[in-house]
């Protein structure tokens, strides 16, 4: 079944595609697929499912996210996990989210559910997929 979307990243607009589009990721192949597949769920996802933000942050070396996202792998399933370089100015915000949820309380489950670490370094949200595209 096809989508009733136009092609491109029509749920997110055009403007912030492009801006993201020119993240600079380096030779980054972690980040660059998680970014991929966080844009192509933004694209898809309705806007009342829900995510876990894990953490944003004005720190948007790619070089440093890749390393979360290898250190990542050994906590959690990568899949689960949508990184968003977040156009802010002249620079980026990196917001990192962990998994989809049909509800919130859904979600809430999940969110008991995260490793400890993660529980401790960071100060977990629940978000909508649609504040998630409004935050671009």
């Amino acid at each position: 079944q096809q989508s009733a979307e136009p092609a491109g990243r029509s749920r997110i607009g055009a403007e912030s595609a492009k801006r993201i589009a020119a993240y600079r990721l380096g030779a980054n192949t972690l980040l660059k697929a998680r970014i991929e597949e966080t844009l192509d769920r933004l694209e898809r996802e309705p806007d009342g499912s829900y995510s876990i933000e894990l953490f944003a942050t004005d720190n948007s070396d790619p070089a440093r996210v890749e390393r979360f996202l290898i250190r990542a792998k050994g906590l959690v399933s990568l899949d689960n996990l949508f990184v968003l370089p977040q156009p802010s100015g002249d620079r980026y915000r990196i917001r990192v989210t962990y998994g989809r949820y049909a509800d919130r309380d859904s979600a809430v489950q999940a969110m008991d559910q995260l490793p400890p670490k993660y529980k401790q370094a960071f100060h977990p949200e629940i978000r909508t997929f649609a504040e998630l595209r409004a935050a671009l």
